[in-house]
């Protein structure tokens, strides 16, 4: 999201990955039926994708993207000349260069580790019109201000990424009898109406930005590009 902020851009959030339903009440029975709920085992439509409520509240991370000055959409939401490119994106890779980008062609295109806004800025005017952050981890390094970048960290992180507590019964077998040890260690166990016990995980929150670029950051300050703002 915050590589999309600096390239002024609308993110497409591509589905997700998944291997258990979400119960939002915790009451059903997710482990007895290989994590599908109840009703739905025949479909076997885990492991599949699954709507991003299932992982962190739309709406919330909605109206936080768009305080940053951030646009969030469904890939699904797309326009079609977009949707039908599927695995075809060109890709925006992690850690590497002009020699990275000389090797992989048109199809590739590179910001270092821990890139700052203005790295990532410079690159707007040359990237396609979509492109696949090849991925999340130690891509960005903090924004040019360095009080937008706490808020930024607030605002996102710490409100519209918060991962809620997921929960499910697991009865009659008991959840030590349908999940393995080192998932239960965890989470924690809940007894339940005193007959069925349930098992709750919690997530981390998303990590704050590398900060190894704040003394050359505030050295830049002045020097931001300002791009007009890109199509999706």
């Amino acid at each position: 999201m915050a590589v999309a902020a600096s390239l002024k851009r609308t993110l497409l959030i591509p589905p997700m990955p998944c291997w258990c339903d979400k119960v939002w009440g915790g009451h059903d029975n997710i482990f007895t039926f290989q994590c599908h709920y109840p009703g739905s085992r025949d479909s076997n439509h885990i492991p599949g994708t699954c709507p991003l409520d299932h992982f962190v509240s739309p709406s919330k991370l909605a109206r936080e993207a768009k305080v940053n000055g951030v646009n969030i959409k469904p890939l699904g939401a797309a326009p079609e000349s977009v949707k039908i490119m599927r695995g075809e994106f060109p890709t925006l890779k992690v850690g590497g260069g002009k020699e990275e980008e000389q090797q992989h062609g048109a199809s590739s295109f590179a910001i270092p580790t821990h890139a700052t806004e203005l790295e990532i800025s410079k690159l707007s005017n040359r990237l396609p019109l979509v492109i696949k952050l090849e991925t999340t981890r130690d891509a960005f390094g903090g924004f040019t201000d360095r009080a937008k970048t706490k808020q930024f960290e607030h605002s996102i992180n710490d409100i519209g990424l918060f991962p809620e507590q997921w929960c499910s019964e697991c009865h009659p077998q008991g959840c030590k009898n349908l999940i393995p040890a080192a998932t239960i260690a965890k989470g924690v166990l809940k007894p339940v109406r005193e007959v069925h016990d349930q098992f709750c995980a919690s997530f981390d929150k998303a990590g704050k930005f590398d900060d190894s670029h704040d003394d050359h950051i505030d050295d830049k300050e002045d020097t931001t590009n300002n791009n007009d703002n890109a199509r999706i």
